[in-house]
């Protein structure tokens, strides 16, 4: 408890612990639901699947930067 109180403290973020098929909500049009944890793989993988309105953009880290690169390119 104490080290995710660190994490916490460091990074400004919310940390919360689910378990499968429970549910996250953010304000009232956001939903994340914990799909399933499989522990067979290392590390760990855990789906997530995510209702949103078609207004708001959902992606992976790594698409969304790339996204952002490709816009600053066109940009300059």
């Amino acid at each position: 408890m104490a080290r995710e109180q660190d994490c916490m403290e460091k990074n400004g973020m919310l940390i919360l612990s689910r378990r499968a098929g429970q549910r996250i909500m953010i304000n009232d049009d956001i939903e994340i639901l914990i799909q399933c944890v499989d522990t067979t793989k290392y590390p760990p993988q855990v789906k997530v699947g995510i209702t949103a309105p078609r207004e708001h953009t959902v992606d992976r880290l790594e698409i969304y930067l790339s996204k952002k690169e490709e816009a600053a390119v066109e940009h300059d």
